[in-house]
């Protein structure tokens, strides 16, 4: 009897450490498909995205496709104009919805990544799973470059064309010439900046750079389950779990630096990273400098413009002071001339006065020759006056 109780007693044991064990395993698959859970929905949101994505495209598309039928049966040339840049413009928008789309995909990997570091997996399946979800990142971000890229080199074709399309006869020819020039070299920039992020990109996407960012991933993993344990003990215990984690913060700020040191030594070892890199710096340069050549073509169109106004009203003014000095010759010619008549008249009528010898019909005669050709000249005199002062008030 006894034999058989402490059987029956050894077989409760038992079953309580199975059970035991098998609710110990459903926790642990629980929390397994907690993350798988939180990891779909992140998926099922990027779905969504693209789809929205390409709803909205594809009504764009349509508005593209009604342009170009316009164009066909266009005959103005500046309205064929305006609908190529209305079409480029929309192509433009489907590059950015594109764009768009991909960069909130990468914010919801960004999402995927913290719901892997939170969880309770194993530091080599964290690392595993991170490093996947980093290559999606740096897959996605390849792509919006080359997107916009595509982007930046449909509008230097549009340029180029418009640039072509200026008339030999149009006055603005040198200023508008210079702008496109310079809109084309800062484009040409923008691409080769992406072009560098893609060839970085492409650089740390390999051995060994990868394998560092692998340990700086376990070295984290590590850590983050050493707080979680830490946690949830007291005492002595917890005294001694916290020393433990302070070496493994080490750990994490040690494999950062080199990270760091190992992405510096892959950029400058790439041989397609340095290149771009020069390339970015040469088109900088060239950017600046039509940027300075289109400035300078303003200028000189604005003075050019300001010196035919300048000269205009220097012929107006010539023209004027021409007129304006033929009028006072002939006021002078004529004061003149009645000056001098005046004075006669007076010279004559006082050889009259004098030899009227008491006549009293000479001798009047005589002094209202003298009398009227005074007054003759007080009166040139005074319109002489009148005339200068107001020809220097209206002309200086």
């Amino acid at each position: 009897m006894k034999q058989f109780s402490r059987l029956k007693l050894s077989k409760q044991i038992v079953n309580f450490f199975l059970f035991a064990l098998v609710f110990l395993q459903g926790i642990a698959t629980s929390h397994a498909l907690t993350l798988e859970q939180k990891l779909d929905q992140v998926k099922k949101e990027q779905s969504t995205i693209k789809k929205e994505a390409e709803e909205e495209i594809k009504k764009i598309k349509e508005k593209i496709d009604k342009k170009k039928d316009n164009l066909k049966t266009e005959k103005d040339d500046n309205e064929k104009e305006k609908i190529k840049d209305e079409i480029v413009e929309l192509e433009d928008d489907i590059t950015a919805e594109e764009i768009n789309s991909l960069v909130e995909e990468n914010n919801l990997n960004e999402e995927k990544k913290e719901h892997i570091k939170d969880s309770d997996l194993k530091p080599d399946a964290k690392v595993e799973k991170l490093i996947d979800v980093d290559k999606e990142i740096d897959k996605l971000k390849k792509e919006i470059n080359k997107k916009d890229n595509e982007r930046q080199k449909r509008n230097i074709k549009r340029l180029k064309e418009k640039k072509g399309n200026i008339k030999d006869d149009d006055p603005d020819k040198d200023e508008k010439t210079s702008q496109h020039e310079a809109e084309i070299k800062r484009l040409e920039k923008k691409i080769a900046s992406n072009d560098e992020e893609i060839a970085k990109i492409e650089a740390l996407g390999k051995d060994p750079y990868h394998k560092e960012k692998e340990k700086k991933y376990k070295a984290e993993a590590e850590r983050d389950a050493k707080k979680k344990e830490c946690d949830k003990k007291t005492g002595k215990e917890k005294e001694d779990c916290k020393k433990e984690l302070e070496a493994l913060d080490d750990k994490v700020s040690e494999s950062n630096e080199a990270l760091e040191e190992k992405e510096e030594e892959t950029l400058e070892g790439n041989e397609n990273y340095k290149e771009a890199q020069n390339n970015t710096e040469e088109a900088k340069k060239e950017s600046a400098k039509a940027k300075a050549n289109a400035s300078m073509a303003k200028k000189s169109l604005k003075k050019g413009f300001n010196m035919k106004n300048s000269l205009q009203a220097k012929g107006q003014k010539n023209l004027s002071g021409n007129i304006y000095d033929l009028i006072g010759h002939i006021i002078d010619f004529a004061i003149g001339f009645i000056g001098s008549a005046a004075a006669l008249v007076i010279l004559i009528g006082g050889v009259i006065y004098v030899f009227s010898q008491g006549n009293e019909t000479y001798s009047g005669t005589a002094k209202d020759a003298v009398l009227y050709a005074v007054i003759g000249l007080v009166v040139a005199v005074s319109a002489y006056i009148i005339v200068q002062f107001f020809m220097h008030m209206f002309y200086a």
